[in-house]
């Protein structure tokens, strides 16, 4: 037999509201990005350090999703945060592999032009000396 608190989600929300207050987080209302965030998902809100002036974008059970710096506000983030959404199908492993290939790419085109101009010298350095 499990026994099951029924406040057991309510105290989950109660403890994670009161560990972002504890840090000086409180919510930031007049954050011109809100409704464009909340058009996209409405449990989503902004609350603002009152020490640090940092933002954090927060869930309705008061997850942090994403802090930022007061400059970022802008519709751009709000992107960022409908592109990395996983209800969206972001995997983060996809953008780790894109850029590791990249890396990979540009190593080999490196690596290629390093041995063309190595083999172009070794070229001009022995027709000198014949």
């Amino acid at each position: 037999m499990e026994i099951i608190r029924e406040d057991l989600f309510y105290d989950n929300d109660v403890q994670n509201r009161n560990h972002l207050e504890n840090r000086g987080f409180f919510p930031f209302p007049e954050c011109h990005i809100i409704p464009s965030l909340q058009n996209y998902d409405e449990n989503l809100d902004i609350w603002k350090n009152t020490r640090t002036g940092m933002l954090r974008i927060i869930d309705h059970s008061y997850h942090t999703i994403m802090e930022i710096h007061p400059f970022q506000v802008h519709q751009g983030t709000v992107e960022h945060i409908k592109r990395i959404d996983s209800r969206n199908g972001y995997r983060a492993i996809k953008e780790i592999e894109k850029a590791e290939l990249k890396m990979k790419i540009d190593q080999s085109k490196l690596t290629e032009d390093i041995s063309y101009n190595l083999a172009k010298d070794t070229k001009r350095i022995v027709q000198s000396l014949g």
